[in-house]
């Protein structure tokens, strides 16, 4: 437990320091107020380095999830939406000290709480969603679906919370970054430092009253810009969002994308801190997947999908490479790949295998 004297102490420092600067001309309490926020940061971060993941390889590249702007990008229904659910529900339910906010932007609330649910139980999604089909044939689904919902309701809410545009009132900006101060400040007076982690899914669904809808390009960089600085530094949090590819040959051609591929890519890729590229052969429905994944409980002829997170932006650490996950389509659930899988993979992309 943290000692109140140590805390008083830390305040009292603050303060004096805080004396001394205000006596210095103004472009040296500039650089100074920087360097003192630098290790006022720094030394506030856990030993592992930022938040806490239950993604062992994800967890060393970025040496756990800090203060940035996170992109994960991909084609529709590719599985990045179940990746940035999955940090967030990891986010909330190994870090006490945050609250994660997942605003479901393209999605109805009560779908977000299924694939939750889901994840949870270990369950399909139909069942959460259709219990009575499954009563007499999977009653034990059944009670892990019943299980999952009484500890969703006692301690899911304290810790996160499913925001849909019609909580909003709508899908712009102003309204998210206006809900996000309400959280903040509430969370913080009522649990005293506890900080938020914000999720967005989808980048490109969110509007702004300060364009018109013709000119999207303007629009989604102003997006970003507000993500950016009116969440992300403001708060100084993670703030992960998934985005959209624009359409063009690489898609027609299967090919995997690159930076240049995100929609309004000029808009987006100088904000983010982090781009994560995802990918899937299976999910794609190409004739002849090369990386895919079988399970015991399936014809072994059966091809699962893997999902390929290239990162091709890092500006938090020095990981540029692929991270591997293999998903569970009817639970929206996505299990790491450790190193020999992810080599083998690796080696698949490349024809090597």
């Amino acid at each position: 437990m943290d000692n109140p004297n140590s805390r008083q102490n830390i305040v009292k420092i603050k303060e004096a320091v805080d004396e001394q600067l205000m006596q210095l001309p103004f472009y040296e309490q500039r650089t100074k107020s920087s360097i003192n926020l630098l290790e006022e940061e720094s030394w506030n971060q856990r030993e592992e380095g930022g938040y806490l993941v239950e993604f062992p390889r994800l967890m060393n590249a970025f040496e756990g999830i800090s203060k940035g702007l996170y992109i994960i990008a991909g084609e529709t229904n590719i599985g990045k939406s179940a990746l940035t659910m999955s940090l967030a529900w990891q986010l909330a339910r190994n870090n006490d000290p945050i609250h994660v906010i997942y605003y479901a932007i393209d999605d109805d609330e009560t779908v977000i709480c299924a694939r939750l649910l889901a994840m949870m139980a270990k369950i399909p999604i139909s069942v959460i969603t259709k219990p009575k089909k499954w009563q007499k044939t999977h009653p034990e689904w059944v009670l892990r679906r019943e299980q999952a919902i009484k500890e969703f309701k006692e301690t899911v809410p304290k810790s996160f919370s499913i925001v849909s545009s019609v909580h909003l009132g709508g899908n712009s900006i102003e309204l998210v970054i206006k809900d996000v101060a309400r959280i903040y400040n509430d969370v913080q007076t009522r649990y005293n430092h506890k900080n938020v982690v914000v999720c967005i899914d989808a980048l490109h669904d969110l509007t702004t009253t300060s364009y018109k809808l013709s000119e999207s390009v303007a629009a989604t960089k102003y997006v970003s810009s507000q993500l950016k600085d009116e969440i992300m530094k403001k708060y100084k949090i993670p703030v992960l969002v998934t985005a959209e590819l624009r359409k063009s040959d690489k898609q027609r051609l299967n090919a995997r994308p690159t930076l240049d591929d995100i929609k309004d890519s000029a808009a987006i890729k100088y904000d983010c801190d982090v781009a994560m590229l995802c990918y899937s052969e299976v999910q794609l429905n190409l004739p002849d997947p090369k990386v895919y994944y079988t399970r015991s409980d399936k014809p072994s002829y059966q091809k699962f999908p893997v999902l390929e997170v290239n990162v091709l932006k890092n500006k938090l650490s020095d990981f540029k490479a692929h991270l591997f996950y293999e998903l569970v389509p009817e639970m929206s659930m996505l299990h790491e790949a450790d190193d020999t899988r992810s080599r083998y993979y690796l080696d698949a992309i490349n024809g090597l295998v």
